[in-house]
Formats: C-alpha cells, structure tokens, sequence
C-alpha cells in the first residue's frame, strides 16, 4: 500500500509539472503569436528601431524560451519565463497609460487604446508568470524527490516537448513572415502610391473636452487630405511623430479657424497623432492604415 501511495504521488508530481510547463508553454506562445501577427501594422512607429521590430524581437524571445521550457526542466529556463511575461505585462500597461517618448533607439510605444489584441497577449503574458512561478515553487519544495521520480519520464516528456515547441516556434515564424509578406505585397510603394490611388478626405475635430473626434481615423494607404476644426475655446494642432509632421494650430471661438493639409501614409499600419498643447491630457488618437 504504501508503494502504491509513493507511485501514485509520484505520478501526480509528473503531471502537474508536466501540466506546468505546457501552461508555461502556451502563455509564451500566444504572446508570441499576438506580437508576430502584428508587427508588420508597427513597421511605421519609430526610426531605425520600429516597434514593428520590438515586437518580433519580443515573438522571438518567447517563442525560444518556450523552447527551453518544453524541451528541458532547466531552472533557468522558467525565471526567464517569468522575466518575459512580467516585462511584456509592464511594457504593456505603461505603453497604455504612460507617455515616456522615445528613449534612446526605443520609439515612443504610448498608445492610449485598448483593444482585442492586447487582451489576449496580456492573458498569455499573466499565464506565463504564474505558470512559470508556481513551476519554481514546486521545484524548490520537491527538487530532491522530482529527481528520483520525475527521471524515468523525462526522455518522453522531453519528446514530447520538443515536438510541441517546434509546432509553436513554425506557427509563430509562419504568422510574422505571412504577415510581413501580406503587408508588403499590399502597400504601394511610397513613390507610387498618390499616382494610382485616389486622394482620400478626412475631417477631424477638436473640442473642449480636449479629444479629437474622431480619434481613430481608418484609412488606405496613400495620400490624405487632412482638415483640422476647433470646435471649442482651446488651440489644437495635430502632430504625426512617425512622418515627423506638425500642423498648423487652430483656435475656435472667438474668430475660429480651419486648416487643411496634405500627408502620405505610404505603408500599412497605425501612426499615432496627439495636440502637442493638450497631449498630456489624453488628446490623442490613431490614423490605422489598412
């Protein structure tokens, strides 16, 4: 009975890290897969370093360290898990309410939306930390005996791993280049676009409230014709960081003005524009290429 009791202990120990590590696993690769499947709408943040780039680099990371976590029981391994998780957690929360601007290479990440998207990488992000943590716990209370009970299940759970990680690793590959492809195969290229695409009309109001409105403008890439309105007492100008354009400021009443101006959105993705008079207090918004 009491061999029973040991086999079936030992047997329940392999299952939860087993189950551990999956989960560890799956949080990395649906961070990787979100980042992947959007980096190339990012490709026009930023300067030499877009944030197009960070985010491979970040589906890259996580897909590796999923690697490591799938095909090895190495302690490494899952701090660096917890690390990726937690660092992506906070980028991600500090890029949704906190406008740093660009330091150094990094672009100016504020984007002050929350969408789809973000919630399912941020999911994975919060299963990795804990699924990683809880790992490292039950490693340290039961390193000793895991060594003893874990080691005749570890070449096949090692087999397995590796399979899982390697179908993880080609999806996650898979999604970044076809999404790359599909975005360059569509964009007009930035000297022929307002040749062969009609010239599009937006409108776009400041109000007392200090928003635009509208504050996500979806639009074709190529040429655009901009008409910026005050509609209340406060200046208002539109700055455009990624084609390092600022327009002309405009007031409302009294004697209000209108301006109107021409730029070129000559790949898809989603360029941030913000009032450099009222950015800190949230007037800002997204011109979403598609």
């Amino acid at each position: 009975m009491q061999r029973d009791s040991r086999v079936q202990r030992r047997s329940a120990i392999a299952l939860v890290d087993l189950l551990l590590r999956l989960l560890t696993a799956a949080g990395l690769a649906l961070d990787a897969g979100v980042h992947a499947s959007l980096a190339h709408l990012y490709d026009g943040v930023g300067g030499s370093l877009s944030e197009g780039d960070l985010f491979r680099i970040e589906a890259a990371l996580a897909c590796l360290v999923a690697l490591c976590v799938l095909a090895t029981r190495w302690r490494p391994a899952f701090v660096a898990a917890a690390l990726v998780g937690l660092s992506a957690i906070a980028v991600l929360l500090v890029s949704r309410y906190v406008d740093l601007g660009a330091i150094g290479p990094i672009p100016n990440l504020y984007e002050p939306a929350w969408d789809v998207q973000k919630s399912l990488a941020a999911a994975g992000e919060i299963a990795t930390v804990l699924a990683s943590s809880a790992w490292l716990v039950l490693e340290r209370r039961n390193s000793q005996q895991r060594k003893e009970q874990i080691m005749p299940l570890s070449r096949s759970t090692s087999l397995v791993g590796v399979g899982i990680a390697g179908v993880l690793v080609a999806a996650g590959i898979a999604g970044g280049v076809a999404g790359g492809v599909a975005a360059r195969g569509a964009s007009p290229s930035p000297r022929g676009y307002g040749h062969h695409a009609a010239l599009q009309h937006v409108t776009i109001v400041g109000n007392n409230q200090l928003r635009f409105a509208p504050s996500t403008v979806h639009l074709r890439p190529g040429k655009v014709r901009i008409t910026l309105k005050d509609a209340g007492a406060y200046p208002h100008n539109l700055v455009i960081p990624a084609l390092r354009f600022t327009s002309t400021s405009v007031t409302g009443d009294p004697g209000g003005t209108v301006v109107s101006f021409t730029v070129g959105f000559a790949h898809k993705g989603r360029y941030r524009f913000y009032c450099a008079y009222h950015q800190s207090a949230g007037m800002v918004g997204t011109f979403v290429v598609s």
